[in-house]
This record gives C-alpha cells, structure tokens and sequence, in this order.
C-alpha cells in the first residue's frame, strides 16, 4: 500500500484503452437491454438486487471515506493544508492517498449498474444520469493519469455524498419515505461547487506561476488534466442546477394548481 503507483500501461485498466472501450460499451449495453425488457414484454423485479446494490455501495463508500479522511489528516498534519493541496514536489502521487484515489475509480465501473438496474426494471434513464456516470469514469482516470493535486477534494466530498445518496436509494427501494431528497440534490450541487472552486484554486498558480506573475509555488499536475476537470465539473453543475429547477418548479407549480 505505502508503495502504490498508478503506472499508465501497467496498472490495472489505466491505459487510454480503458475509456475507450468502456464508455461506447457501456451506452451499448444499455441500448440492448432497452431492446431485451421491450422484447421480454415486462421489466424484471429486481427489489432485493437493488437494495443490496445500494446498501453495498452506501457502506463501500463509507469505508473508502474513512481511510481517505484519516490519511488526509496525517499528510496535511505532517505536511501542512497548502504543501498537500497544491503538492508542489510531486510527493504526494503515490502510496496510501493515491491508492485510495485508485479504489475511487474503481469504484466508478461497480457504479455503471446503477444504471443497468434501472433500465431492467424499465425506469427511465435521463441524459444526466447516464452522462454522469460515464463523464466520471473518464474524470477519474484522467485525474489519476495527470497526477491533478487537488483532486482528493472531490473525491472526499463525493464519497460523502454517495454515503448518503446511496442510502437513500436503498430505503427508498425498500419502501421507506424519504423526506430529505430535495435537501441530497442540493448536497450535489454544493460538491461541483465546491470541487470547482477547490480546482481553479490550485489550478490559477500554476498558470499565473508559468507565467511570470506570481512567486507562488507551481502546483503539480497537467494543463489538460486540470482543464478536463474543471470542464466536467462545470457540466455537473450546470446540469444539476438544471434538474433541481425542472423538479422542484414543476411541483411547486402543481401545488400552486391545487389551492386553486
């Protein structure tokens, strides 16, 4: 563990190969499971499949959390807030963190059957939800390939909210009411807001640093990592933004309908 190196073209679906692949595949298998429940004349009951589905990943996520927090706490305690967030000698690519940054993306195959869950049951599969699985699966491997500093921010607020996401999900599937839904997707609005402040940050003194305004140590990473990341986070944000207004006026106005 205290030895772990994400290694392109050695380690574990680290090539560019894997994206590559795995994102088309992915949208294909959807696409033929779509076809085999409307050939099939019903969706599948799968109550217990996604319970344990949600409930594993709840507690998965719990425990990744766990170990990322507490070797965070030692690195920025050893080392100081800003030598572990902007990493400047590069020590930080390696060992426990960056294992833990692996296990993450890992994580992101496991969570592409949220999705084949939902379309054997025969519920509908927005663009948002779809695109973001996929869009993170990229992220995380491209965060991982451009050694990006910051990247432990997003990965520690996420898998706080996927404890909590995921739990609801499981309660849900088991019938439970769940008062608080409005309250996870502001959750996930505040996590790109968050994570996008928390990238610019490190990202702006690399570049005011190459370019000659400012002595401020130069941050470790890549400019396309770095770009990718702020993009994509600027998308999930955009995109949630967008729902949240969808959802939540839509029934505000039913309600206004109904005292009518």
């Amino acid at each position: 563990m205290d030895n772990f190196e994400f290694i392109p073209g050695e380690t574990w679906l680290s090539t560019w190969m894997t994206p590559v692949v795995t994102v088309p595949g992915y949208l294909l298998v959807l696409s033929a499971l779509r076809r085999f429940v409307a050939a099939r004349g019903k969706p599948f009951e799968l109550k217990k499949v996604v319970i344990v589905h949600n409930a594993a990943l709840s507690i998965l996520s719990a425990v990744l959390w766990i170990a990322l927090a507490s070797e965070l706490k030692v690195l920025i305690s050893n080392n100081g807030f800003f030598n572990v967030y902007c990493d400047v000698q590069a020590e930080f690519t390696k060992g426990r963190v960056y294992l833990y940054y692996y296990i993450n993306y890992i994580f992101k195959f496991v969570e592409l059957l949220d999705t084949v869950l939902l379309v054997l049951r025969g519920k509908p599969t927005p663009f948002l939800h779809v695109y973001h699985h996929a869009a993170t699966l990229v992220l995380c491997w491209s965060q991982l390939r451009a050694q990006s500093c910051v990247q432990w921010m997003p990965i520690v607020i996420n898998l706080w909210i996927h404890i909590i996401m995921y739990m609801y999900y499981a309660l849900h599937a088991m019938g439970r009411k769940i008062w608080w839904k409005k309250y996870l997707t502001l959750l996930q609005i505040l996590q790109f807001v968050v994570g996008l402040v928390g990238c610019v940050g490190g990202f702006l003194p690399r570049t005011l640093h190459d370019l000659g305004l400012t002595s401020m140590p130069r941050c470790h990473g890549t400019y396309d990592g770095a770009l990718f990341g702020i993009g994509v986070l600027a998308t999930y944000l955009h995109l949630f933004i967008k729902m949240f207004k969808e959802s939540h006026g839509s029934r505000r106005q039913a309600q206004q309908k109904k005292a009518l």
